[in-house]
């Protein structure tokens, strides 16, 4: 789950599909945002968006956004074949990986920002802290898991 606020937040619901729903923790109230999603989701505070992933097959995954005001949801960009793992600077650009290297979006494509490949193979999930000074991954050898 993600806090949205001190009364909603957005959940990851598994099922046939996996579904992003938003509670109203006041009300009770659940309303569905979008299917088939992926188990990576980010809230930028300062922008009021919700940063989801949804996977309309197996090699088109998506990052989506969810105004939290408006609950306008709108497609923002293709990840990098295979992953799903990403997260927020404090600037607002979002990062990601695939294999050993670290991607940044830069407008509406995807620029290498580190190769960490002389360290390790592959990594996915990653995490930045709020001052936006450290990194975080999970590093894994052989098969991604």
């Amino acid at each position: 789950y993600c806090r949205i606020s001190d009364t909603t937040i957005a959940m990851f619901i598994l099922g046939s599909t996996n579904t992003l729903q938003v509670l109203n923790t006041q009300t009770g109230k659940r309303r569905l945002i979008a299917d088939n999603i992926g188990r990576c989701f980010r809230y930028s505070p300062t922008r009021r968006l919700l940063y989801f992933l949804t996977k309309d097959n197996e090699k088109e995954w998506y990052i989506n956004t969810l105004n939290t005001k408006t609950y306008k949801t709108e497609k923002l960009v293709k990840t990098p074949e295979g992953s799903e793992d990403y997260t927020l600077l404090t600037d607002g650009r979002i990062i990601i990986g695939k294999d050993a290297v670290l991607y940044v979006l830069e407008d509406d494509h995807w620029a290498s920002l580190y190769d960490f490949s002389s360290y390790f193979s592959g990594f996915y999930r990653i995490v930045v802290n709020r001052e936006g000074t450290l990194l975080a991954l999970v590093v894994y050898t052989g098969k991604k898991p």
